[in-house]
């Protein structure tokens, strides 16, 4: 997924089997990717079953995705 391929390479986000992020963060976070990007973006729903399917370790758990953290600094580290 596309997305994740940016945060990641960006520095915002990080993919680590001991880390989480919320819902709440990561799916705002990827709407306004997409609007950065000019793709339209999933629903809720979608979203999560292309975060899962994209075989990374990430995992939806309740509101929290697991596998998937925020990396010191960044958009959700506060500093940009």
């Amino acid at each position: 997924i596309k997305f994740l391929d940016d945060k990641v390479a960006e520095g915002v986000l990080v993919l680590e089997p001991t880390q989480a992020v919320s819902g709440r963060m990561l799916y705002p976070m990827y709407q306004e990717w997409c609007r950065q990007v000019g793709e339209r973006s999933l629903g809720g729903r979608r979203f999560a079953m292309r975060m899962e399917a994209a075989d990374r370790g990430i995992r939806q758990d309740g509101v929290v995705w697991r596998g998937i953290g925020r990396a010191s600094g960044g958009w959700l580290g506060g500093t940009g």
